[in-house]
């Protein structure tokens, strides 16, 4: 096995000085590498137990879930972990480091790293995120929408957007508020009733 590595090792030695044309290397080495017998292939490293280390990632959050049929009333208040909602919460939603999917109606307002509405969700409250907010189309919100990163609407907005971020209005979304951001495109069929300030 060694000599095998010392003739690639050497091969590649002459390619690099300039002594072989680059076909003669690619013959050798394709030959050597024919010889290896990938059974006495030897790694130098150990081999490292992901298991020890999964649990020090700082990126690994935990997930809280709200199944359907729930009902909570009284506010929800997370650290570090995302929330999935299926079922329906009358109260504020604090997210402090993580993201709200809410999939179901929403009383209160909710405030997170990121916000994500889907599948006809209805809010009546204001959105807050670090980092993004998301409405998709059929979704609802009565409240105002405020984050530092890009907004995207999809479905309808009663209420103000205010962002450094930059906006999306989607094709047939309506939006009735006013929108302040560092830029807006708008979609062909949607509808915006208010003013528009880039900054």
């Amino acid at each position: 096995m060694s000599e095998i590595l010392q003739n690639l090792k050497k091969a590649m030695d002459e390619l690099t000085a300039g002594k072989v044309l680059t076909s003669d290397v690619d013959d050798k080495v394709e030959a050597e590498a024919e010889a290896i017998n990938a059974d006495e292939i030897i790694f130098e490293q150990p081999v490292i137990d992901i298991k020890e280390h999964v649990t020090n990632l700082p990126n690994i959050r935990q997930k809280s879930i709200i199944t359907e049929g729930m009902d909570i009333v009284g506010d929800v208040h997370l650290t570090d972990e995302d929330l999935e909602v299926f079922g329906k919460i009358k109260g504020n939603i604090v997210c402090n480091g993580g993201t709200v999917y809410l999939f179901k109606s929403h009383t209160g307002n909710i405030t997170a790293q990121c916000v994500f509405l889907s599948h006809c969700a209805s809010v009546t409250g204001d959105l807050e995120a670090r980092d993004a907010i998301q409405i998709e189309k059929g979704c609802v919100l009565k409240g105002h929408i405020k984050t530092l990163g890009p907004v995207s609407i999809k479905g309808k907005l009663v209420g103000n957007i205010t962002t450094q971020g930059d906006v999306y209005i989607g094709a047939d979304s309506v939006i009735n508020g006013d929108v302040s951001s560092k830029s807006i495109e708008i979609s062909k069929g949607a509808k915006i009733n208010g003013a528009i300030k880039i900054e």
